[in-house]
């Protein structure tokens, strides 16, 4: 995932410029933790920052009297892969059933790789039927693969 945050204000210290953790998005056996120390990065308005997404980061606090910090913030990834922040469990269901196929292909619901089990997410949402009735636990898909290949070396 690639993040882009480009100033349409001017971000300093003092209006809460971005903080980022260097070399964070590298740190997979960490948690987040608020005492790391980051680096607050200032930027003249039309200035870009582009980050890993998993590098950590966050806004500042704005202490400043009388400034606004305006950003304009794009978030991009391949299609066959989730988003961090995925819309399809930040909303109940009940409340996606409800809505325009539109907005919910918006949301998320819309086939990536394989979709639920070779659905697509919308008639999942719509059935109920989260999980295919063809559908079988890896452990005993090859349970059944080791007998046929067993049977077939006997004969």
């Amino acid at each position: 995932m690639c993040n882009a945050l480009i100033a349409l204000d001017d971000f300093d210290i003092e209006n809460g410029a971005t903080h980022i953790v260097p070399y964070s998005h590298r740190w997979h056996d960490r948690r987040p933790d608020q005492s790391v120390k980051t680096l607050q990065v200032e930027m003249k308005s039309g200035t870009m920052l582009m980050w890993e997404g998993g590098l950590w980061h966050g806004g500042g606090a704005n202490v400043s009297e009388d400034r606004e910090r305006l950003g304009f913030f794009m978030s991009h990834q391949v299609a066959y892969l989730r988003p961090q922040e995925i819309q399809l469990v930040s909303v109940p269901r009940e409340v996606v059933r409800e809505m325009p196929e539109q907005m919910q292909r918006l949301l998320g619901y819309h086939r990536f790789g394989l979709g639920v089990d070779s659905r697509d997410p919308i008639d999942v949402i719509n059935d109920e039927i989260y999980v295919h009735e063809t559908s079988r636990l890896a452990e005993d898909w090859y349970a059944d693969y080791r007998n046929e290949a067993d049977q077939t070396a006997r004969t």
